[in-house]
């Protein structure tokens, strides 16, 4: 009933001492019959005792990898294990009483026990037990300090391991990582901490070695130990994953003076992203530099009366993605849709009853709408901005001919919450292609169109403003909108659609 994490327990090892030596035996019988795992007996292990036996255990599975005998099964418990172990180490530093954080240690440090069962042991495990008989070094904190220098040494002959080892950590490189790992938990990085005199590495060096991945010479495993007696950082080769990890955080740590927290963590979370973006896209420099012409002929586009970095957005789907982190609503509530790039400030302002469509040609459209709160309550005096297409899908800011607003208008809820006007049905209509948006879209062979639909802008005093649309039933591209604006809430029988109306403002029949 073991209540820390090396998990030898599991494995048909034992080390004993004698005269000074640590030796090790290994037979099926010391194996235990059975093994009884419970958190509750953990709660009480000291954080300093966690750190370094789960260290321990990953020891286990690192020593699992290299073994002669290993296999691709027990390597990738092996890995399972390591990963298991690391990630919740940092939350129990934070919470020394979280029962999930020492189950989730527990399971790992078990699968790292079985890993080491199955194959057997290397170098880390015979200078660990020559310094720990030899020295009389504790036995877990030692292999806590061996672990990552051991790693470095071994690198430039299997340079796959740590490569393996640091995605299972999740940092660029295995040796500095896990150094880092111990360093920030407050665990020990030396050898001279735990007590060990420096006389004594050259008489550890030549100790009988185990098998082990690179040819071990006495030179080596000396600068290993005095690396690690002096506590000094392994780095890993300096390969480009971990030129580009040290690149990303020194940006990273740039904006740590930041007086605005939200601010810092916005950047550092964007830089984070588009580095591990061009590293995994493996991003050229041309490429980059047609993406940043991308954005400046996108720019150069852009107007008060034209956003081409919002319809960029719509399209690549950010605007609803954000749309739908913001205004989370409850199934009863009209959905909320993006904005669109062709919303101006300050419509004009319109009558009940009125006709926004200024006697455009098209199919008459009466619009009665009701705005009520989340209790079903109308409200008086709500500010709602309109604004749609007409019947060949241009806005009144793309028709080069049309002078002032049209097809958009403010009005005012009455007292019971109702806004009344004509217009005429909007059509279907494309996003403008002749801009880097437009030919984006024929890159990769997507359509340009929007399903037919009206703006809304609801704002009231007290209440969350409501951006939404009402498309018109049976229209076409509901099902493929090129903005992803449709929310199937918004077509439903039981929601609002638009539908021609048989009479209009101006006297004659409708469609």
């Amino acid at each position: 009933m073991p209540t820390i994490y090396a998990r030898s327990e599991v494995t048909p090892v034992l080390g004993e001492t004698r005269d000074g030596r640590k030796v090790t035996r290994s037979s099926a019988a010391i194996l235990p019959e059975t093994v009884v795992y419970d958190v509750d007996l953990t709660l009480s292990l000291p954080l300093a005792t966690s750190v370094t036996s789960g260290v321990n255990a990953i020891a286990h599975a690192v020593e699992a990898l290299y073994s002669p005998d290993a296999d691709p099964a027990t390597d990738r418990q092996a890995l399972d294990a390591i990963s298991q172990i690391a990630r919740p180490l940092p939350r129990l530093a934070a919470d020394p009483a979280d029962r999930e954080a020492r189950a989730d240690l527990l399971q790992g440090a078990w699968l790292a026990g079985t890993c080491l069962a199955t194959v057997g042991m290397a170098l880390h495990h015979k200078l660990c037990h020559t310094l720990g008989g030899g020295f009389d070094l504790p036995h877990a904190e030692t292999h806590t300090v061996i672990l990552p220098h051991v790693l470095a040494y071994n690198a430039p002959a299997a340079p796959e391991m740590p490569r393996h080892i640091a995605e299972a950590l999740d940092v660029p490189d295995a040796e500095s990582g896990l150094y880092d790992l111990v360093a920030s938990l407050g665990g020990p990085t030396s050898l001279r901490e735990l007590g060990m005199p420096k006389s004594g590495l050259a008489e550890a060096a030549v100790a009988t070695p185990y098998p082990n991945p690179r040819e071990l010479t006495a030179k080596g495993v000396e600068k290993l130990l005095i690396d690690a007696w002096n506590g000094r950082r392994p780095e890993g080769p300096a390969t480009t994953p971990t030129v580009l990890a040290q690149l990303t955080e020194q940006v990273v740590a740039s904006f740590a003076q930041a007086p605005d927290a939200r601010l810092r963590d916005l950047l550092s979370g964007l830089v984070r992203h588009l580095h591990a973006f061009v590293a995994e896209e493996d991003v050229t420099e041309a490429e980059w530099a047609y993406a940043i012409d991308h954005l400046t002929r996108t720019g150069q586009l852009s107007s008060p009366t034209r956003q081409e970095f919002v319809l960029l957005s719509d399209v690549l789907g950010i605007s609803s993605a954000v749309d739908l982190l913001t205004n989370s609503r409850t199934p009863e509530t009209t959905p909320s849709v993006v904005l669109g790039p062709f919303c101006v400030e300050g419509p004009p302002e319109a009558e009940h009853g009125s006709d926004i469509s200024d006697s455009l040609p098209g199919t008459p459209l009466w619009v009665d709408v009701t705005i009520a709160d989340t209790s079903g309550e109308p409200l008086e005096d709500a500010v709602v901005d309109v604004w749609q297409a007409d019947e060949d899908g241009f806005y009144d800011v793309q028709l080069p001919d049309q002078e002032g607003p049209v097809l958009r208008g403010r009005l005012r809820t009455d007292a019971d919450g109702r806004i009344t006007f004509w217009s005429i049905l909007p059509s279907h209509h494309p996003i403008p292609g002749d801009d880097p948006v437009g030919q984006m879209l024929d890159a990769v062979g997507r359509h340009h169109y929007r399903a037919p639909h009206v703006h809304f802008m609801i704002s009231a005093p007290g209440h969350r403003r409501l951006i939404t649309q009402l498309f018109v039933a049976d229209g076409s591209h509901l099902d493929s909108d090129t903005v992803f604006g449709v929310k199937d809430p918004s077509t439903s029988p039981r929601r609002p659609v638009l539908r021609p109306t048989a009479a209009s403002p101006r006297g004659n029949g409708g469609g």
